[in-house]
């Protein structure tokens, strides 16, 4: 509550804020090949420009805390992206409620404090990336309403990376307003730039 004041990790949380800056991963992309079928290069490409994000914006030392929501079951399958499997016995649990007009969601949440060369990030954008196509590994367990939420909390930076599908990613930021440059510049455009970075 420190670092991130006011903000709760739920669906939604970052509508309307200012400090928030929504990010296309799939911009000039097309899921689909000529024939209808899905093109697996797709994912790949996304998760690789979300993966690129996430590392520009990440120093290796930086503290991580990496938060997975269930809806409402219990989002385990986070364990399956950890580089050692020991790291599973720092995860916290928490509960909380999602307010969904007159419906009130339980959710189950895990807390990973890690660092970047914790977690096998590819791996799990991919999953992030094909969860509304049915593709595998999927994050979603039997139980749950919706797939989980995965949220990357940067605390040296005051940052919160989350990646929610294939379209994109949002990112809040207290920092000096750095990334608000990419509201006036197409990340496609960025990313394809690396001696503009």
């Amino acid at each position: 509550m420190s670092d991130f004041p006011g903000v709760k990790l739920l669906p939604g949380f970052h509508v309307h804020r200012p400090d928030s800056v929504h990010l296309p991963l799939n911009e000039g992309l097309d899921a689909f090949k000529e024939d209808d079928s899905l093109d697996p290069g797709y994912f790949e490409e996304v998760a690789g420009r979300a993966l690129l994000l996430l590392e520009e914006r990440t120093d290796p030392d930086d503290g991580l805390l990496l938060v997975t929501n269930g809806y409402p079951a219990h989002p385990g399958v986070i364990s399956r992206y950890l580089k050692r499997p020991e790291l599973k016995y720092r995860m916290d649990s928490r509960r909380d409620i999602w307010q969904d007009g007159d419906e009130r969601i339980p959710v189950s949440r895990l807390i990973l404090p890690c660092k970047m060369k914790d977690i096998r990030w590819r791996p799990l954008l991919l999953a992030i990336s094909g969860q509304d196509f049915g593709r595998h590994p999927r994050l979603r367990r039997t139980g749950s309403r919706y797939p989980p939420d995965v949220f990357v909390l940067n605390e040296a930076k005051r940052e919160i990376f989350y990646m929610y599908d294939d379209r994109g990613c949002d990112v809040l930021e207290w920092r000096d307003n750095e990334i608000q440059q990419w509201r006036h510049e197409p990340v496609i455009q960025y990313m394809g730039n690396p001696e503009g970075r």
